[in-house]
């Protein structure tokens, strides 16, 4: 009787863990309203920074713009995301990194890695690469 009841109990513990793992894991391909949770009509700003040179968030600018916001969300809806398996927060700000905050995301985008990380989270982008080139013309040309 108490071997059924163990075997029992270890194979409903044994569903539970892979059914929790498999929630854990969510490795399907996102777009980037998937990834930061919103739709274009609700922003009503968003906060870009090039922290390649600085490593902080003090030189932000601060877009108001619409036409401007939507341009930098339709240019990130271009490309698929994917989360990452291996979750290692080891963010090393390189001399290609932009930090962006969006419908109250943190998002750090690497460059050089072709990752993105929203508010914690690695995703992979998938279906090119993210242009540095192409955002730090954005921000240069965002008005303080």
């Amino acid at each position: 009787m108490i071997k059924k009841y163990l075997l029992t109990v270890s194979f409903l513990l044994l569903c539970m863990t892979i059914i929790i793992g498999f929630n854990a894991y969510d490795g399907r391909v996102k777009n980037f309203y998937e990834v930061v949770g919103g739709e274009p009509e609700e922003i009503p700003f968003t906060l870009l920074t090039d922290i390649s040179s600085t490593n902080t968030t003090d030189d932000s600018k601060v877009v108001f713009d619409f036409d401007q916001i939507r341009e930098i969300v339709s240019y990130f809806n271009q490309f698929q995301y994917q989360k990452m398996k291996e979750q290692h927060l080891t963010l090393v700000p390189s001399n290609q990194t932009m930090y962006l905050n969006i419908f109250e995301s943190e998002i750090f985008i690497d460059t050089n890695k072709n990752e993105i990380i929203v508010d914690t989270i690695i995703y992979e982008v998938l279906g090119g690469n993210i242009d540095y080139h192409w955002l730090k013309e954005i921000y240069d040309s965002i008005e303080e």
